[in-house]
Order: C-alpha cells, then structure tokens, then sequence
C-alpha cells in the first residue's frame, strides 16, 4: 500500500486506496474524497465498523501513516489519526462502512438469493 501511494503522490497528484473487502461502498464517497483532496484536505479516511478504514486518501506523501500500525486490529483508525495528528494534520471522516474480514461479518447485510457461491467451504450445510 505504501508504494502504491507513494509512486502516485510523487506524480504530483492526490492518491486513494480503496479496500477491496467493503461491501456497502458508495461511489459518491470516492467521489467526495477526491472533491475533498482536490480542493485542499491533506487526508481523508473512510473508518470502518471495526476500527479500521476502508478508505485512505492523501494529497503528498506521508509514509509515517503505514509505519508499525497494528494491522487487523481495533486500533489502525486511531492510531492513523494520531500518526496525523503529530504532523498537525486533520484528516476529513468519511461514512462508517462496514469490511468483510470474516464469513460471519456478511450477516449484517442483506445477501441476494443466488448469494450462496458468496459462503466458504466451512460454511456451507
């Protein structure tokens, strides 16, 4: 994550990452994470439900926030806003999301009929 961020901060440009495990992404939120890092915002995030973030938009490089965090833990959000904090940076919130780590955090969401390709081998009767 942090070289994919870097390789595209050092063009010049604000970067997202984006968690591939977020079920109920909005695209209007990467939309305005975009709006709000083109129009000044240093950082912005997207926390999830868990204590992570699904979301992690910078307008220059700021490797300190991929530096000893306690991944997968409740944690990572509150110790990334600290880690900006320190270098007087106040990070925009996006909306609560919610993130699949586990088959079990799908019951939440409302599943399609044909969703049973969606369950792993533990899972299925």
């Amino acid at each position: 994550m942090r070289r994919a961020m870097a390789r595209e901060l050092h063009r010049g440009r604000p970067a997202i990452l984006i968690g591939s495990d977020v079920v109920d992404i909005d695209g209007n939120d990467i939309w305005h994470a975009a709006v709000l890092l083109s129009e000044g915002q240093q950082a912005v995030l997207g926390p999830v439900a868990d204590g992570g973030y699904w979301l992690l938009g910078l307008a220059q490089p700021a490797d300190e926030v991929f530096a000893d965090l306690p991944w997968s833990s409740a944690r990572v959000l509150e110790q990334t806003q600290r880690i900006f904090a320190k270098s007087g940076v106040s990070p925009a919130l996006l909306p609560v999301r919610h993130d699949i780590d586990h088959a079990r955090d799908l019951q939440f969401r409302r599943l399609p009929a044909n969703a049973s390709h969606w369950r792993t081998r533990r899972d299925r009767p």
